[in-house]
């Protein structure tokens, strides 16, 4: 997947770019009220471009699709992306109130302290195509708003908040690069890992702060003192499943624990808050 940022109105040179001649999500305006409009239709759109690439020798057509347009119009991000599928090759990412037509940073247009967007759908949808096409970015309303001396910070923002999200949408290509490897922590975070990853990427054990908790069984998983992690080889990956990721890391490493050190999110995990502890 590449990532693309935006800060200037230039997406349809952007989109020109990509290989792919692409139909776009589109939206009206009825009364003042956004309405759904061309190529909104998901299974509609999937029989269009199936039939454009018919007897081609290359598949040329695809789509590309503007989660903004779909926040307007009140639509099911991930239906949306799974009726769609692999026909999906460039994903505008934008966050709005639903009500305006703005390019803003994701996670920054919030009421009431809850996104506007519904993330969870989007990322969720993504990740279930296996999506690898072409993430734009774009937040040039946000941009804008900004005094140019303060737009480079804002674009090392941008950066950051663009690969959370490819992370997020590649988290399996993401685990796959740690085998093996013990998880610290004994949590919610850690049920969650094991409720989505733990049958495919089974860790070696988890441990925990907490001695209570050492020697008992979680998840399926022996529960060892963070001591225990000072005898695992050396091509063994530490990974965090704790909201407190800085404060363990150093705790880690002041323990002079030298094995690579990362870590698990459960934001956009299909069954975050189930079965909380």
């Amino acid at each position: 997947m590449k990532v693309i940022y935006s800060q200037e109105n230039n997406i349809d040179e952007i989109i020109a770019e990509c290989g792919y001649i692409l139909l776009r999500n589109q939206y009206k305006e009825v009364n003042g009220h956004f309405v759904r409009g061309e190529n909104s239709d998901a299974r509609e759109l999937k029989k269009k471009v199936d039939a454009l690439n018919e007897g081609t020798d290359v598949e040329r057509y695809g789509v590309c699709v503007d989660v903004g347009v779909l926040n307007l119009c009140g639509q099911n991000a991930y239906e949306y992306m799974h009726v769609l599928g692999h026909r999906v090759k460039a994903v505008i990412i934008r966050e709005n109130d639903g009500q305006h037509n703005d390019a803003l940073l994701p996670f920054t247009c919030v009421a009431n302290g809850h996104s506007q967007m519904d993330w969870l759908g989007v990322i969720r949808g993504l990740r279930e195509i296996h999506f690898d096409g072409l993430l734009i970015m774009d937040f040039s309303d946000t941009s804008k708003t900004f005094s140019p001396l303060l737009r480079p910070q804002l674009m090392e923002l941008a950066k950051s908040v663009g690969e959370f999200i490819k992370w997020q949408v590649e988290i399996e290509t993401f685990l796959e690069k740690y085998s093996p490897v013990a998880l610290f922590g004994a949590g919610n975070m850690c049920r969650n890992y094991m409720k989505c990853y733990g049958e495919k990427f089974k860790p070696l054990f988890t441990c925990d702060n907490d001695a209570s908790k050492w020697g008992k069984d979680f998840c399926g998983l022996e529960v060892k003192s963070p001591e225990a992690l000072k005898n695992l080889p050396k091509d063994t990956v530490i990974m965090i499943c704790n909201t407190h990721y800085f404060e363990i890391e150093q705790q880690l490493q002041e323990m002079g624990i030298e094995n690579e050190i990362t870590f698990f999110n459960d934001e956009y995990m299909p069954t975050f808050y189930f079965d909380r502890i």
